[in-house]
């Protein structure tokens, strides 16, 4: 099971999902 498995929305959702922690550890 590598990276290259993992659909886009998937990665999408990861990266989405770190914005919000970011933006909440920001604040």
């Amino acid at each position: 099971m590598g990276s290259a498995d993992i659909p886009d929305y998937f990665r999408l959702l990861v990266l989405q999902m770190n914005s919000l922690l970011s933006l909440h550890v920001n604040d």
